[in-house]
Order: C-alpha cells, then sequence, then structure tokens
C-alpha cells in the first residue's frame, strides 16, 4: 500500500471544507495507516496524520505505520484534540459515550458529524487493491469446487460448514468474511441461516454462501447443489435464478443506475411467474475490506456503477418451509 489513500483523503477533505477528521473505524485506520488494531484513534488534518495506539500496539506500529503516519502514546490523544476547534468525526461508528468523554476532555473543540469519508475512498479499489480481492475470490472458487465431494448422506450442516473453513485454511484464508451459510432442504430458504444440526438426506438440495479474507480483502460466493437427481421445480427455479444473475450481470458497467441491474433481475422472475418469491433483500453489495460495503444494488438506490468498485450479484427466489436457491458471484466493474 502507498501514501495514496492519504493523500486523496486530505484532498477530499479540502473539498468537503472539513479541516481534521478523527478516525476511529479501525478498518479505515489500517487503511489509511497500514496498521492493524483493535483499538486507537487516527487524527488527520492538512499538516499531519498522528495514530495514538496504546502499549500493546506501539512497536508493530512502528514498524508497520505508512510514511507521514506518526504513532504517539494513546495517553497524548485528549491533550492533542484541544489543540483543534473544529474536528469531524465518523457519526456512524462513534458511541455516545466517546463523544461525551471528548467534550468532556477538550471542551473548546467543536465536533462536526461526517459519514462515509473514508468508505467514499475506499469504494474505488487501486490496482494492488484488485489483484488481493483476486486472490480472495479464486481461492473461494477453489473452495466451492471441492463441495461435491464433500458432501455425505448423514453428515450435519454444521459438519460441512467445518469441513469448508479447514479446506479454506489449508488453501490460505486468513480468516471468514463472515459464517459460513450451509442449509439443507427447506434451511435453504431461509437466507442468512446457520449452519446447524440438519442432516443431509439422499435426495436434497444444499444452499451454500462462503466468503475468506486474503490479504485483508473479502471474497462472497453462493451456489447451490443437488444431492441425487434434483426435483423438477428445484430445477425450474435454479433455472429462473441463473437467468435473473445473468441478466442483471450483462448491465454491469459503470455509469450505470444500480436499480437498473436489480429491475432486471426482478423482471425475469415477474416474468416466469415468481412475482411473489424474489429476494427479500438487495440484488447485492459493495465488496474489499469488509464484507458490506458501497455501493448497495438496491432498487431504492440513486446510487450509479464506478469504475473501481467491487460488487456482488446474488438474486434468490425463496419459498418458506420448502426450499431456497441463491446464485452469487463478485465482479469488478470497468
Amino acid at each position: 500500500m502507498t501514501i495514496r489513500p492519504l493523500k486523496a483523503l486530505r484532498s477530499l477533505l479540502r473539498k468537503r471544507h472539513v479541516s481534521t477528521l478523527l478516525i476511529s473505524n479501525r478498518i479505515n485506520i489500517a487503511y489509511l495507516s497500514g496498521v492493524k488494531l483493535s483499538f486507537g484513534y487516527l487524527l488527520v488534518s492538512a499538516a499531519k496524520a498522528q495514530l495514538f495506539v496504546d502499549g500493546r500496539y506501539t512497536e508493530a506500529a512502528k514498524k508497520t505505520a505508512l510514511p507521514g503516519i506518526s504513532v504517539r502514546p494513546l495517553k497524548q490523544f485528549s491533550q492533542e484534540l484541544k489543540n483543534f476547534r473544529h474536528c469531524a468525526i465518523e457519526a456512524d461508528v462513534v458511541t455516545l459515550t466517546q463523544l461525551q468523554n471528548w467534550k468532556r476532555s477538550s471542551k473548546s473543540t467543536k465536533y462536526v458529524h461526517t459519514s462515509g469519508l473514508v468508505e467514499e475512498l475506499r469504494r474505488k479499489k487501486m490496482p494492488h487493491e484488485l489483484r488481493t480481492f483476486r486472490r480472495s475470490q479464486l481461492l473461494c472458487r477453489k473452495v466451492m469446487k471441492t463441495i461435491p465431494l464433500m458432501l455425505k448422506v448423514g453428515m450435519r450442516e454444521s459438519d460441512l460448514a467445518d469441513a469448508i473453513w479447514q479446506k479454506a485454511r489449508a488453501l490460505g484464508a486468513e480468516g471468514l468474511a463472515f459464517e459460513t451459510i450451509v442449509g439443507f432442504g427447506s434451511n435453504s430458504s431461509k437466507p442468512h441461516y446457520r449452519a446447524g444440526a440438519t442432516k443431509l438426506r439422499s435426495r436434497d438440495i444444499v444452499q451454500i454462501d462462503m466468503g475468506f479474507t486474503v490479504g485483508g480483502f473479502c471474497s462472497d460466493q453462493s451456489r447451490v447443489f443437488f444431492v441425487g437427481a434434483p426435483r423438477v421445480e428445484w430445477q425450474r427455479t435454479y433455472d429462473a435464478v441463473y437467468e435473473a444473475k445473468r441478466a442483471a450481470e450483462k448491465l454491469l458497467k459503470a455509469g450505470v443506475a444500480v436499480k437498473n441491474l436489480d429491475a432486471a433481475a426482478r423482471t425475469v422472475f415477474r416474468m416466469r411467474g415468481y412475482k411473489d418469491h424474489d429476494f427479500c433483500h438487495a440484488l447485492g453489495h459493495g465488496v474489499g475490506l469488509e464484507i458490506h460495503e458501497a455501493p448497495t444494488l438496491s432498487g431504492k438506490s440513486d446510487d450509479v456503477l464506478q469504475s473501481g468498485d467491487i460488487v456482488t450479484i446474488e438474486p434468490g427466489l425463496y419459498f418458506p418451509g420448502k426450499f431456497g436457491v441463491r446464485l452469487e458471484d463478485e465482479y469488478i466493474v470497468e
């Protein structure tokens, strides 16, 4: 990672007439400073960028901090705040207790609520970030290809989830991007189901939704597998979801309104007679250092796709108590 994110942030702050930004989101801190931690503050102004950490991170932070980042003891944070008359904060991250404590320790500082400034920069992925993402994406695809060999009649959903993680870790995954979703039979109709004790039957439908982190970047893919010959209604539903996904994929291009992709997928379902069973979630979402980032591919959004976005497309059809089908892949917008 280069110093470019910090320079880009300062440019954005000037455009937004923000003199100082206090960053407490640990993902944003790592993105700008190069330092991964569980707690700390990054204070960015036109003159300097100061990373405040406690003794747990001091040595490591000094070794890994990017050029232009000065590492300081956390105990000096409150005193430094007093040097700023105005300070913008990440309003969707900061707790009320934190804000009250800052106001007490620095009564002359006025705190301005902002949202999504660093996330706006993170949305456009740099070439080295795209390369890292592709490693995560490829690893997820490799794991997905091995799932048919893992499926054993009588195994529990949780057994398969464990096997998936073991395979991913063996291939180099750093962690789970989210808790792996494994749904057998009627559990496949629950979009955010948690793998449980349900056992795989000799003729069953299996919904998998999984993702891993590699180099800090997340992957996110969904597939459906059939054990034995699929029932006619399963296959018909699968074909409809696949067609809806392809319809949205064809519109994937910078400058296209995200609502158009959502509409394209739902139009396929209406034409196939599935209007009352289409997905109760957005068509997709951005992916990066976090599993859900901007943009959200929703029919309610006025956002447009940008070059450098990484997004998912994941239409689904759900029949509560019976079965469901969701297919998902990640895409780089150009």
